[in-house]
């Protein structure tokens, strides 16, 4: 699946057991929705363990921080996990502020990341 909008794309893969998003850009005001879509059609795929790859979201401000955290009481409600792939500094930073690491495990790579499921 790959979703656009300007300021960001999305594009999701199997590996194993789990879906890899990737995420391209800034999740914001303007392009949180199309990131929540994204989620929600995995949701309703029955696809509940996600490996989050952040590494070229550029920015995120608080709308995607809350699709998140609702990301993460959805996979949780059905057995499921977030892994997150490398977020770049500026946002990690914002992760550990708000808790979501203590939370969400924060693998360096991909292969580390499915070793986590």
């Amino acid at each position: 699946m790959v979703s656009a909008v300007p300021d960001l794309e999305i594009f999701t893969q199997r590996e194993d057991r789990v879906t890899v998003v990737r995420c391209v850009g800034r999740i914001d005001a303007a392009t949180h929705q199309v990131f929540n879509e994204a989620l929600r059609q995995l949701f309703d795929g029955g696809q509940y363990n996600l490996i989050l790859d952040l590494s070229e979201i550029k920015f995120m401000s608080s709308p995607g921080a809350r699709a998140i955290i609702g990301a993460l009481a959805k996979t949780e409600d059905n057995d499921g996990k977030i892994v997150f792939i490398n977020p770049n500094p500026n946002i990690r930073a914002v992760f550990s502020l708000i808790g979501l690491t203590d939370l969400i495990a924060v693998a360096q790579n991909l292969t580390e990341a499915i070793s986590l499921f």
